[in-house]
């Protein structure tokens, strides 16, 4: 906080301080405020509510943008000058103001006015209902400080800028950046009254000073040699009260106390005890009052540990026997920095500006505080212990550090009789064990054989339940694990471990044989994996069976299925299925749920009815499927979960059988299927007549959604089924870096695709992409367009039309990061190299102003290959230079579909049978002709 400094004093006849808002019977606490984050001034506001001095309004909310009216300054002002309390001022009898007869605040404004702190507005009037600026709110505060209007000039023309002078120069103002002028906010005029609370009471002082002519002057100024109280202890009868809590009702931070295990356990104080290090007592500080280290009549908790304070505290008593005004207030000169991770002490203090010093102090779980040592600041790998610096004078030197450790245990006893007890083992033989209920926090909250967190502090064992997530093991690095796609940084605190339990700590857990494995990984209290156990049984999910196979008098039923997670398998049938196997190749072609158990499989009947039908129609993104046959409230209808089994298959003479199943989940996932699909399906629906899953069958799909295209412009991570990746969908020109890649085209690698090309993709139901060559809507340009404008160009001769829809991405910097632009053409001179294209609409289009364009045939020469000769035809009157010849040769030899092609060039020109190229795997060679057309 801003450190109030004492520069006036006050002793005048009355001394008045304006006080805050109309007192109401709302918050008595600054907490309780259902506003309070939007209270700029939060020190301000705190501090007058632990005083009495405002209450908010009846709402329960402070109205920190509402603006005072001067009636309700006037009230404010006797209620700081009764010492926080609304006084008891009677009825009016006399009126000094036309306009207040009858009104609410005629008493406080009457009050206010008898001792000059409020005035009129020179007409008889005082305008009880018009807002207060922050002159007037500063002369008032002012005047009741003791100032003089007629001495100091706050009456007259000038009055609003010889007010302003000594506002400023007191320090009413600071903190604030508001125009004087204008309506005083209750957030601003909150601040006002803040400031000057610490300040002197004034005194003026008449000196006469001889003339020279037998005549006096007198000559008034203040006494700055007056002993005033401050306006604090003159209304409110306190101090101020600064300084660094070091114990309290929870922990002790000097306590070094061990249980007869020599285990760390610490101590605290009695409740309602807080000890604190006083900074601001002494002769020459803010107080006298009270000095050193004392310990105070008031509550605190964890939070304030080790922070710098604010409390108000009435004099004439010993600390211990003090009234304390509300409660302690943590102040603004804290800076707290909480971090778990593996970064060392050091690393976490450089990060946030802060420096360690040789008086940095470092407590052990709010205990045993010592001087931090340099071993223990560089230390790392500590992910998992919470690390909380705090510089508490706002010098940037860290003060304290406190180190917590919740250690992952299991509750292995647990007593309600007599006087209860709890046992925490949590690594090998070592445990947490309490032979009193009383001496455990969260006692009532756990039960044997729960898996908790665990950790001693003030004398009690802190217990609390773990939390845990159960899902699939994606991917791991050595400080953290992937579970169904969520990033988890791995814990290295203290972590029970059992073979019978199936526990065992995350910190080297993970290995490649671990991928893909379910399992319930536990969190410590950062929300970091701590300890990894079996997983909970997987809940059923939907199967296409491909064919059955039923099992002799000896043998077991068999059937070929894939599952909706993109598995195909073959397993024995569960003798519990719903179904059993009569024949070869029963149920083929229909939807189960299932539940898988080492080698077999259990096939349950859908919990609803079945449907069918034939030409079927769908499209990507509707939810309709038409063509079902349905009845008795079922729908045609599909959702986000739906599971689409999209079934390929192959005819060999007069025998079909099933080629391929790809699986999307979800109407958003699944790819179009049309009337020219000739498709079947078979739907499975639950008990609401939703459509849970379903299977189209087809020989060929043969739509391509144009929108399922993707430009990839980096890899990240490799997978056990993906790859990450980041890069622009067709449609969009904002970057997706959450992609998941799990196929590539045949042939290419990663770092082909990243290299800038544009690919198809289809989904599977994880959502992970399968790339595929984009075909003939795609067109390699690298070169530049002609005509451009915004709204079309001409590439290779032909027109594109340039749409909304359009993604303009400019991959210049690659491997860096590209731009993309919805809508926008490119500029003149920009090197296209991909356009994927819809007719003659353009989809997307990639530019790389570094990428060799390559050279294009000039439009007046014609090359001609026949019987082992090349000729090459030009009009006009300038016959092509060598490297135009040689480029109308490339490009008409790779069009007829030569490769290795060499034409060796010279100054006067091409050979004349040096001319090579390779077809398959012969190599050819050519006559060359250059001729002038007729």
């Amino acid at each position: 906080m801003r450190n109030l400094k004492r520069v006036l004093s006050l002793a005048l006849a009355s001394v008045m301080l304006i006080g805050m808002m109309v007192v109401g019977a709302s918050a008595a606490n600054y907490d309780d405020f259902s506003d309070k984050d939007k209270i700029v001034n939060k020190e301000a506001v705190s501090t007058l509510v632990e005083l009495g001095v405002i209450a908010g309004k009846d709402d329960g909310t402070y109205d920190p943008t509402g603006i005072v009216t001067r009636a309700e300054m006037a009230k404010m002002i006797c209620v700081v000058l009764n010492g926080g309390k609304d006084p008891s001022l009677g009825d009016v009898t006399k009126y000094s103001y036309t306009d207040t007869v009858g009104h609410w605040a005629a008493p406080y404004i009457e009050y206010c006015a008898i001792r000059n702190i409020v005035a009129g507005k020179g007409d008889g009037t005082f305008g009880p209902n018009e807002t207060v600026t922050g002159s007037q709110a500063a002369k008032m505060l002012l005047v009741a400080a003791g100032y003089q209007s007629a001495i100091e000039g706050f009456t007259g023309a000038n009055w609003e800028v010889n007010t302003n002078v000594r506002a400023n120069a007191v320090g009413l103002y600071d903190g604030l950046d508001i125009n004087p002028s204008q309506g005083l906010t209750r957030d601003s005029a909150a601040q006002m009254v803040y400031n000057i609370l610490d300040v002197e009471q004034v005194t003026y002082k008449y000196t006469l000073v001889a003339n020279g002519d037998g005549t006096f002057t007198s000559v008034t100024e203040i006494d700055k040699t007056a002993d005033n109280k401050t306006v604090l202890e003159d209304k409110f009868g306190a101090v101020k009260v600064e300084g660094v809590v070091v114990a309290n009702e929870v922990a002790d931070l000097n306590s070094s106390k061990k249980n007869d295990n020599k285990v760390l356990v610490g101590s605290a104080l009695d409740a309602g005890k807080t000890k604190i290090v006083i900074t601001n007592g002494g002769k020459d500080e803010d107080q006298n009052e009270y000095t050193g280290t004392q310990t105070f009549k008031v509550s605190t908790g964890l939070d304030q540990l080790g922070r710098t304070v604010r409390l108000y505290v009435k004099t004439g008593s010993s600390a211990a026997n003090a009234k304390v005004f509300g409660s302690v207030i943590v102040t603004d000169d804290n800076k707290v920095v909480t971090d778990a991770s593996d970064d060392s002490i050091n690393s976490v203090a450089d990060d946030n500006s802060l420096d360690i010093v040789s008086g940095t102090k470092v407590a052990t779980n709010y205990a045993d505080l010592t001087d931090l040592s340099s071993d223990a600041a560089k230390a790392d790998g500590t992910h998992g212990v919470q690390k909380i610096l705090i510089d508490n004078n706002d010098d940037g030197d860290v003060d304290y550090v406190l180190l917590t450790t919740y250690v992952f245990g299991k509750v292995t006893g647990k007593s309600t009789s007599s006087d209860g007890s709890l046992t925490v083992n949590y690594s090998g033989a070592a445990t947490l064990s309490v032979d009193d209920k009383d001496d455990v926090v969260g006692f009532d909250d756990v039960a044997k054989n729960d898996y908790v967190l665990a950790a001693f502090i003030g004398g009690k064992l802190h217990v609390q339940k773990a939390e845990s997530v159960t899902g699939t093991l994606d991917a791991y690095t050595s400080t953290s694990l992937t579970v169904d796609g969520t990033k988890y940084t791995v814990s290295a605190v203290g972590c029970y471990k059992s073979t019978s339990d199936d526990i065992t700590p995350a910190k080297g857990y993970a290995s490649k044989s671990e991928l893909d494995k379910d399992a319930t990984f536990y969190l410590d209290v950062n929300g970091y994996i701590v300890a990894v156990g079996a997983p909970e049984a997987s809940a059923y999910d939907y199967a296409y069976v491909w064919g059955s196979e039923a099992g002799s008098s000896i043998g077991t039923d068999r059937v070929k299925v894939t599952l909706s997670d993109g598995t195909k398998a073959t397993y024995d049938l569960d003798d519990d299925s719903d179904i059993d196997i009569e024949a070869d190749g029963d149920f083929e072609g229909q939807i189960f749920a299932y539940k898988v158990s080492g080698n077999e499989i259990k096939l349950t009947k859908p919990a609803g009815k079945t449907a069918e039908g034939e030409k079927v129609v769908f499209e990507k993104g509707k939810t309709t499927v038409d063509g079902l046959t349905t009845a008795d409230g079922q729908t045609k209808f599909a959702n986000k979960n739906t599971v689409f089994f999209y079934v390929t298959t192959k005819t060999t003479g007069n025998v079909t059988k099933i080629d391929s199943v790809d699986v999307y989940t979800g109407y958003s996932a699944a790819p179009d299927v049309d009337k020219e699909d000739n498709a079947s399906a078979f739907a499975a629906y639950n008990k609401g007549g939703k459509m849970v899953a379903v299977a189209i069958t087809s020989s060929a799909f043969n739509s391509t959604d144009l929108s399922d295209h993707v430009f990839i412009y980096k890899s990240d991570s490799t997978f056990n089924d993906y790859i990450e990746a980041r890069g622009f969908l067709a449609g969009s020109a904002e970057a997706n870096t959450s992609l998941k890649v799990s196929d590539l085209p045949s042939g290419v690698e990663m770092k082909e695709v990243v290299d800038g090309k544009i690919y198809l993709y289809s989904t599977d139901s994880d959502g992970y992409l399968k790339l595929k060559e984009a075909g003939d809507n795609l067109i390699t340009v690298n070169g530049k367009a002609t005509n451009v404008s915004s709204s079309s160009v001409v590439v290779k001769g032909k027109e594109y039309a340039v749409t909304s829809k359009t993604v303009l991405i400019d991959n210049t910097d690659n491997p860096g990061t590209p731009s993309a632009t919805l809508g926008a053409a490119p500029e003149d001179d920009d090197v296209i190299t991909y356009m994927l294209v819809d007719d003659d609409e353009i989809l997307m289009m990639v530019i790389d102003n570094t990428a060799e364009e390559t050279p294009e045939t000039p439009d007046n020469v014609t090359v001609t290959v026949a019987n082992g000769k090349i000729t090459l035809t030009y009009t006009g009157e300038t016959a092509p230079s060598v490297d135009e010849q040689a480029t109308a040769v490339v490009e008409k030899l790779t069009a007829l579909g030569y490769t290795d092609i060499d034409v060796p060039a010279s100054e006067a020109g091409l050979s004349a049978d040096g001319i090579t190229a390779k077809k398959g795997v012969i190599t050819y060679t050519f006559t060359y002709e250059l001729k002038a057309a007729e």
